[in-house]
């Protein structure tokens, strides 16, 4: 979503120190870090959100279902996945 977010803020013309501001990235470019001072929120809230706005989707077309057994199944495989990784981790520490 930050890539989505940052190329159509890039596309819209809006300034690199503002998109890294919006999207919560340092900007460390030494103009920045030397003379710049934080993007207050409202000149944020003025020229960054109206560059996020997606014309082009039929946002009534999106409809949400709810599927709880499909939830819990995603659930269930993201705690196998971590049960793996850390246990390779502990094999690992062990070595």
């Amino acid at each position: 979503m930050r890539h989505t977010a940052n190329q159509r803020m890039k596309d819209k013309g809006v300034p690199e120190d503002w998109r890294s501001a919006y999207l919560g990235h340092e900007n460390d470019s030494v103009n920045n870090l030397t003379y710049g001072d934080a993007v207050p929120a409202k000149v944020l809230f003025d020229n960054v959100i109206p560059a996020l706005k997606f014309d082009e989707v039929d946002w009534d077309a999106i409809q949400y279902q709810s599927n709880p057994k499909l939830l819990e199944h995603l659930v269930a495989v993201a705690v196998r996945r971590d049960q793996r990784k850390e246990a390779k981790e502990k094999d690992k520490n062990i070595r």
